[in-house]
């Protein structure tokens, strides 16, 4: 393994900005690799050494001062590779705002896209030249002269000599990150350097990262678990990271787990559907001699953390070497930059919880008891707090309120919304006119130092004055029925002259066809199965009955893939209830294929 000579494994040297990280490091360990791409998830490609890092974010900048563009916004659309890691820097370098976004795919995301363009202002796209022919090609950049669109690895190294270092402090801004849209629209959070550098060096200290640990990561870069828990945190901690691209993952779960053998990797980090897909995708382990003794932190996180898929996924790798002391839970969020809290050696990895006592706001146990993750504890110098979210009271420890963060980690607010940031980032309780206080708008309750997150206060379906959250129902459906095993189900409410009124839809695995499909021969030809639907529904209903003490209002199928999520899996519970109340859903029964 290569060593980073000339700087300690816990610098004591205080960085303002990540110009100033990367200028020392590729002065003091000019060759060092820090990022490794493997081609098709396995095959080692493309490298960035600190010193080539920095000479082709000088080369981006110097291109973007020359175009006058210190102070505007860049939108960076890339496919997965290092040239966006290059791009990011050279925004960075040149005091320019850096947008990551979702590059388009065959016209998709492209209203998104326009979106974050205007609400973003961005006068330039950084992005290679196939996505750049793309775009252009578009109808909506079809007669669009009031942005440039610049192929990054067209730019001449050259151009770095030409690079004028700019004032940049603390408190300018570094990037926005735009909110994946789980409940609201997306809206750009205003990172500036300070946020960045003090939550890397959280992740940092968290996680004890060195010279001497490998990261791995197939998160995608323009999300902020990939970008900064990631990325930038290779470059600041001096970690050698192994990429790969989240297609690769999810077409074959099992290359992840062939990167962390195969370079000892110490920290690698993943939402709660990856760990599961790896207990389901991953098959004939007998024949594997992985090695996963140097993974000392396996960390879930971004998304509801289920207690069955940890565990199931240590049972998986155990074998192979995992502690299971090395299972680690995080909790965070866009407008804390990223990281807030994250378990540590010897937490225990949930709190055993009365379902009818969550719908009160209560914690206590009793015989319904369900599992609610710890998410560790935040560092001395955050502070995060429980508050009733319709008093703005400071909740007790056996109660469940809205999360709020206040520390050097919590974003500036959110790009040109005033009104939201306000409401978001400057939030007062009862008994402290002081400070103000980051509102997450996500629920949960702290028990000793630990932080238990147990769902999104958007997202909460009261009926009758109780409180249900639709993960718990979500989860419960998926059990109902064997046609409905991992499908993509979203719970949810809708109001009408009588109240709160439940609803549920769920995807169907491709497998099954309604019984009215009558072309047997057909069906037997492409080893699909017949089903009926009111059987389904059926069980369902009786299943929501038995366990929640509820009625069901409507429970509509739809096919595949056709449930909207966010760009980190996340389902959209608001997006589908609009979908449900203008009849949109694309439904399952309504599609006989081509025969």
């Amino acid at each position: 393994m290569e060593k980073v000579k000339g700087l300690p494994n816990k610098s004591n040297m205080k960085h303002e900005t990540l110009i100033d990280v990367l200028e020392n490091k590729a002065e003091t360990s000019p060759h060092y690799t820090i990022f490794q791409w493997l081609q098709n998830g396995e095959k080692e490609g493309q490298t960035l050494s600190y010193n080539k890092l920095e000479q082709n974010a000088k080369a981006i900048a110097s291109v973007l001062q020359g175009m006058n563009l210190e102070g505007e916004s860049a939108l960076l659309l890339y496919p997965s590779g290092l040239d966006f890691i290059s791009a990011f820097f050279g925004c960075l370098y040149g005091k320019v705002i850096a947008v990551p976004a979702y590059p388009p795919k065959k016209n998709h995301h492209m209203e998104r896209l326009i979106k974050i363009i205007k609400d973003s202002r961005a006068r330039v796209i950084l992005t290679t030249t196939s996505i750049k022919q793309k775009i252009v090609n578009t109808k909506e950049f079809e007669n669009n002269n009031m942005i440039n669109i610049v192929a990054t690895e067209t730019i001449n190294d050259k151009e770095a000599y030409l690079w004028d270092k700019p004032k940049i402090c603390d408190n300018d801004v570094a990037f926005l990150q735009y909110t994946s849209g789980s409940t609201s629209a997306p809206k750009g959070v205003i990172v500036t350097h300070k946020n960045l550098i003090h939550n890397i060096n959280m992740i940092r200290e968290t996680f004890d990262l060195n010279q001497n640990t490998n990261i791995a990561s197939w998160l995608p870069f323009y999300h902020d678990m990939g970008l900064i828990g990631c990325i930038l945190s290779s470059v600041y901690s001096n970690s050698k990271c192994y990429l790969m691209s989240p297609m690769d993952f999810i077409q074959e779960p099992r290359k992840w787990i062939d990167v962390l053998s195969k370079y000892k990797v110490h920290f690698s980090v993943a939402p709660n559907f990856a760990y599961d897909l790896c207990v389901k995708k991953i098959k004939d382990t007998g024949n594997k001699n992985w090695d996963l003794s140097a993974w000392k932190y396996a960390v879930s996180a971004a998304e509801p953390i289920n207690v069955d898929t940890v565990v199931s996924f240590y049972q998986k790798m155990k074998p192979f070497g995992l502690q299971k002391q090395s299972l680690r839970t995080g909790y965070g969020l866009a407008e804390a930059t990223l990281l807030v809290s994250s378990s540590k050696i010897g937490d225990c990895l949930y709190e055993n919880v009365s379902r009818e006592g969550l719908k009160n706001n209560e914690v206590k146990e009793s015989e319904d008891n369900i599992k609610i993750v710890n998410c560790g504890c935040t560092t001395e110098d955050q502070q995060v707090i429980i508050v009733n979210p319709d008093t703005l009271i400071k909740c007790n420890e056996n109660q469940v309120g809205e999360i709020w963060v206040n520390g050097p980690s919590v974003a500036k607010g959110y790009w040109n919304n005033p009104q939201m940031t306000s409401e978001t980032f400057e939030a007062k309780h009862r008994h402290d006119d002081k400070n103000t206080y980051l509102r997450t708008g996500d629920l949960g309750f702290i028990k000793g130092k630990s932080i238990y997150y147990s769902g999104r206060m958007k997202d909460i379906i009261i009926i009758h004055g109780q409180n249900f959250y639709p993960q718990d129902i979500e989860s419960v459906v998926n059990r109902a029925h064997h046609a409905l095993q991992d499908a993509v189900v979203s719970a949810f409410s809708i109001t009408d002259k009588e109240g709160e009124r439940l609803v549920i839809i769920s995807e169907i695995h491709r497998k099954y066809w309604p019984v009215s499909f009558l072309n047997l021969e057909f069906v037997i030809k492409k080893h699909r199965e017949v089903i009926n639907y009111d059987e389904i529904k059926s069980k369902v209903r009786e299943t929501i009955a038995r366990e929640f003490d509820l009625s069901l209002y409507d429970f509509i199928l739809v096919k595949t893939g056709t449930i909207p999520k966010t760009s980190s899996g996340k389902i959209q519970r608001n997006e589908c209830r609009a979908q449900y109340e203008s009849n949109d859903l694309k439904l399952w029964g309504d599609y006989i294929p081509n025969h």
